[in-house]
Order: structure tokens, then sequence, then C-alpha cells
């Protein structure tokens, strides 16, 4: 059985398992940290919404490691992502239960939701079924442009079933992104077409 807690287990706890690059942002979440938001969001889809395997989850936000969290936690608890659900989540401005910023210094109601929920998910996790393979080592270092490889199944999910660590990238041009590879340590370039 494949699920995102054995993928979560692959990786050494301490070292970063998913930094996010953006212009004006770098945030880097170690294998245990990342692990906690994904206890605490799946928590919160079954005890505060009451949801399990064959619900649906809204999901209109653009790659970012906080939009990472939440699609983890809904494939971990058996969630479909899809056009409209039983829950949502979105940005400012959305008609979304949930509403993210995105911003690494202001709260959004989610942050304030998810935060309240405990950090250990004990329930049921799901089978993610079929994961794409991109030859990706364990140990491996993988760097994504999102803006080339939006898709989460790509930049998300593939590594983390290699055991493979993310550097996740939106907003830098070509020369931003070599730099990002060798500050850090990358081993896995993605290819800039998708």
């Amino acid at each position: 059985m494949t699920t995102i807690r054995s993928f979560l287990a692959l990786t050494d706890p301490a070292k970063p398992l998913l930094t996010w690059y953006s212009p004006t942002e770098r945030t880097e979440l170690s294998g245990a940290t990342l692990g906690n938001w994904v206890a605490k969001m799946s928590n919160l889809l079954v005890n505060e919404c009451g949801l399990g395997p064959g619900d649906v989850a809204e999901i209109d936000l653009p790659p970012h490691w906080q939009t990472a969290v939440i699609l983890l936690a809904s494939w971990n608890v058996g969630l479909t992502v899809g056009e409209s659900g039983d829950v949502s989540f979105g940005l400012p401005g959305s008609e979304a239960e949930y509403t993210l910023t995105l911003h690494p210094f202001q709260q959004s109601d989610w942050v304030v939701a998810v935060r309240a929920h405990g950090d250990h998910y004990s329930g049921a996790t799901a089978d993610v079924g079929d994961v794409l393979d991109l030859g990706l080592k364990p140990g491996d270092r993988a760097l994504f442009n999102v803006d080339t490889h939006p898709d989460p199944r790509e930049w998300l999910l593939a590594p983390l079933a290699a055991g493979a660590s993310i550097v996740a990238c939106t907003g830098l041009d070509e020369t931003a992104l070599a730099k990002t590879f060798a500050a850090e340590k990358a081993t896995w370039p993605a290819p800039q077409t998708p």
C-alpha cells in the first residue's frame, strides 16, 4: 500500500524535505515539520470537516508549500481533489471555506484553523495508487520550476514517493534557477519544458 504516511517516512525527518522559493520567499520544511503540518491538516479534514474516503476537496490554489500541505493531507485521508467539493480552499476574495494568503508573514483563516489541530494523525490513511516515476532515487534533491511543472503529482508526489527532497520554485528566471540549484545542493533538475 502506497500512502502519504509511508512517503513521509522515507526521508530523514531532520533534513529539508520541501523547500519553497519565490522572488520574495524562501520557506524550508524538514520532514518532521512537513509531517506535522500534514497531520494537523488531516485532523482538520476528518475531525472538523467530517470528511473521509469518497469525499471531494476543491483546491483552487497555485503551487505553494501551503497548497502542498492541503494536497498531501487530502490524499492522506482518501479525498479526491476536484472542481467542486465537500470542502474548498482558495485565495482571499473567493467563496472558499478556507482561504490562504500564501504570504510568509500573514495569518490566514486556514493557518489559524489548522494550527488548532493535533500534531499527530492516527486515523486511517488511503492508498494514493500509481505515482509517476521520474527516475528519482532515494536521497535525490529535486529542483522543480512549478511555472513549467504545475502538476502536483509531478513536483510533489513523485519526489516524495521516490524518497527524494523537493526544491519548488516559482517566478525565477533561468539564472536564478541555476543559482538556486547550486545553493540548495540539488542533484536532479526537472526538465524546463513540461
